[in-house]
This record gives structure tokens, C-alpha cells and sequence, in this order.
């Protein structure tokens, strides 16, 4: 595929990628008109690393950034966790809505890192900002899954944002 005047954007494209890729979390962001070249740009930049994209309509932005970048932020703390700690098992925890009554709610913890052999375990709230951390909700969730799962383990909780990379 043949580019036209892309040089200027191909280079920032790459300088991008070169930082992305030294162990810096960076996200990139290709707007402008319709029809001008920007998905083509962006697959063309991505071509030489491996790079995970995603393209976005209008219609899509407010859906779709929001849960894809929530999973994304959730597997880059799994990743870390996993890199950081002598962790026997490492994963998330969700329980449906059951019954009739008081608690009819779906339970989900996005990580839940265990540590077999201290009896401990960590259990973590993914959020892009802080402010959106509901500490009442999570702690009843918290207390869900030790009862259920973790009566016998010492529990560790934490809120993991985009301020913890």
C-alpha cells in the first residue's frame, strides 16, 4: 500500500510506539475527519511490533472504549501481579444475580490473586479514575467471597487505577 504525505504522521506514529514499548504504558489516539486515511494510517503503523488497536465510530465510542479499556487495564495489573509476586494463582471471580430477596445483585471481583502458601490473598477493584470505586460495594463483595471461598486466608483489598502504572 502506497501512503502519500504520511511520512510526518508515521514517524510520530512510530516515535509513539518506540516509548509504548520501553516498558511506558501509552495510548495513541488518531482523530479527524471521515475518509481521510486514518484507519489505513494506523494499521500501517502498527505493521513491523505486535500492537493492539481498536477502532472506534461515533456510535461505538462511549460503549465500546469503556469495556475494552477496563479489560485491557485488568490484564495489564493481572500481568504485573503476576510478574511482581510468587503468586500460585491469579484471576477474577464473578457470581451471578440469584434468587429473590436482599442480595440479587452479580458479584465480580477483577482480580483475585491467591498465595497458597502464606493463606493469603489479594483481592482488587480495576478502574480507570478513582472516583468511580464504590467502597461500601466492594467491601460487600469482599466479605461475599470470604465467606464463600476464603474464610481461612488473611484477605488483602486494593483499588487498582491508571495511577497505579
Amino acid at each position: 500500500m502506497r501512503f502519500y504525505d504520511r511520512d510526518k504522521e508515521l514517524k510520530t506514529l512510530e516515535g509513539t510506539h518506540k516509548v509504548a514499548f520501553s516498558k511506558a504504558s501509552q495510548m495513541t489516539v488518531v482523530t479527524g475527519r471521515r475518509s481521510i486515511g486514518k484507519t489505513k494510517l494506523t494499521l500501517k503503523s502498527c505493521e513491523p511490533p505486535p500492537t493492539i488497536y481498536l477502532i472506534i465510530d461515533e456510535f461505538q465510542e462511549k460503549h465500546n472504549y469503556v469495556d475494552y479499556s477496563g479489560h485491557v487495564l485488568e490484564a495489564y495489573f493481572r500481568d504485573k501481579l503476576s510478574e511482581e509476586h510468587a503468586l500460585e494463582q491469579i484471576g477474577s471471580w464473578w457470581e451471578g444475580k440469584r434468587g429473590k430477596g436482599e442480595d440479587t445483585d452479580q458479584h465480580e471481583i477483577d482480580i483475585v490473586a491467591i498465595y497458597f502458601k502464606e493463606k493469603r490473598v489479594l483481592l482488587a477493584e480495576v478502574k480507570r479514575q478513582r472516583k468511580n470505586f464504590d467502597a461500601a460495594k466492594f467491601e460487600h463483595k469482599v466479605q461475599l467471597i470470604k465467606t464463600k471461598l476464603f474464610a481461612k486466608y488473611k484477605i488483602d483489598t486494593a483499588c487498582l487505577t491508571l495511577e497505579d502504572m
